[in-house]
């Protein structure tokens, strides 16, 4: 009980730690959205926009463009994934622009953006969220 009462009067104790575990661990996942845009963690509005458009602008699909030297297949194949990646920018742009979708999903990950498409507020669902 001592310790518990010294870690909170230094920091919050374990809810601290734990809602620190979860946003490394959420910067760590290659399909965040914060990696899918290249900005940090703590990125702000501006930051997430400005990156936004620079990758859409990449990958827009009537940016594609096939390589001469490559089959009419694996020109296919590369204009999926360029396509692929665009609507994961897109996906990631709609989440972090959104304050209430990237709240969600920075405390709650995909389950806490899941369950607002539901209808239903993560925190009211049973989600700890970390603390």
């Amino acid at each position: 009980n001592r310790q518990q009462q010294q870690q909170q009067q230094r920091g919050g104790g374990n809810q601290n730690n734990n809602r620190q575990q979860q946003q490394r661990r959420q910067c760590n996942d290659p399909n965040d959205f914060y990696k899918v845009l290249d900005v940090s963690c703590g990125a702000n509005q501006k930051d997430i926009k400005s990156a936004f458009r620079k990758r859409a602008l990449k990958y827009h699909p009537d940016k594609f463009k096939p390589n001469p030297k490559w089959s009419d297949e694996k020109n296919e194949i590369s204009k999926q994934r360029h396509n692929d990646r665009f609507v994961k920018v897109s996906t990631a742009y709609d989440v972090l622009s959104d304050d209430k979708k990237k709240n969600a999903y920075d405390k709650y990950g995909q389950n806490g953006l899941d369950m607002l498409e539901k209808g239903m507020d993560p925190e009211k669902a049973g989600f700890g969220g970390g603390g």
